[in-house]
């Protein structure tokens, strides 16, 4: 298996038939099959169901699918990043965020780095906590910068910050206790909320311990849910630094009596990885060490 080979298969996967993937690739249509036919003999699998008018990927042709394209796109960013070193001693430093920890940025911590190592260039990847697992697995990045839980024995972990709490981000004219900083969760009943999905079970377990389900308007990320909850559609339950995405007069918040929801912004790395230098420095700036047995 070689990369002309996983080139020519997410061809075929994206255009649906071998001849429109032939053509995409200013092939003949007999070399291109012969090349998928080799690929399934070697990996001893079928990756395609043939129908008359299009193919499909099977379980393991989905798969395929997804690490080629992981291994294809590091392969470029590779051969770019060497060369670029190569020309002007430009390092790349692979991070991944969740949109509540982006703003790492903020971390005068980070300007300090930056200070130090203006030559290193930061490719910032976001997505959810899964996401991140997955591409410090593959190599994508180098540390993620994530929330509490998270669950993987594969990864170093150091710890931020303090466990935050959760609040209820809202408007000021939704504001039912002006008078106080603190609620608990038994006044969010028949109360419109938003949060994100990794919040569900446990919101809609301890809604229940007071007797209600949640009345949920928004399933989101972060930093969706305190867009709309400016907008006013509702209460926004998120990790308190998340205010920061809603700095208006309008906006006020309270702190939930809910330690379940207590989360900690944590970094991540790979155990069995090697860092590069530009990474080992950014763990160093943070001061971020390999947990003590």
């Amino acid at each position: 298996m070689d990369l002309r080979q996983l080139e020519y298969f997410i061809t075929v996967i994206e255009e649906g038939t071998i001849t429109k993937a032939a053509v995409r690739l200013h092939l003949s249509q007999p070399p291109l099959s012969t090349q998928i036919r080799l690929l399934e003999e070697e990996l001893g699998t079928k990756l395609l169901e043939r129908g008359p008018r299009q193919v499909t990927p099977t379980d393991a042709g989905r798969l395929l699918y997804n690490r080629a394209r992981n291994i294809l796109s590091m392969t470029d960013a590779t051969l770019s990043e060497v060369k670029m070193l190569a020309a002007s001693g430009t390092e790349v430093l692979h991070l991944g965020t969740i949109s509540t920890t982006s703003t790492i940025i903020l971390d005068p911590r980070l300007k300090t780095y930056h200070q130090k190592n203006p030559y290193i260039r930061f490719d910032i990847h976001e997505g959810n906590t899964s996401e991140l697992l997955g591409w410090l697995n593959t190599g994508t990045i180098e540390i993620a910068i994530t929330r509490t839980p998270v669950v993987g024995e594969s990864f170093h972990c150091s710890y931020l910050n303090q466990p935050e709490p959760m609040i209820a981000l809202l408007r000021k004219e939704m504001d039912w206790c002006p008078d106080r900083l603190r609620i608990s969760v038994k006044e969010l009943e028949d109360r419109p909320l938003i949060y994100h999905r990794r919040y569900i079970r446990i919101v809609e377990e301890e809604c229940n311990k007071y007797g209600f389900s949640p009345f949920c308007v928004s399933i989101s990320n972060v930093r969706n849910s305190v867009l709309w909850a400016v907008s006013g559609i509702g209460i926004a339950l998120v990790p308190q630094s998340a205010s920061f995405y809603a700095p208006g007069a309008d906006m006020t918040s309270k702190i939930l009596d809910f330690p379940m929801a207590d989360s900690q912004q944590c970094v991540l790395w790979h155990k069995h990885r090697q860092l590069s230098h530009s990474a080992k420095g950014f763990l160093n700036i943070l001061n971020c060490q390999k947990p003590t047995a």
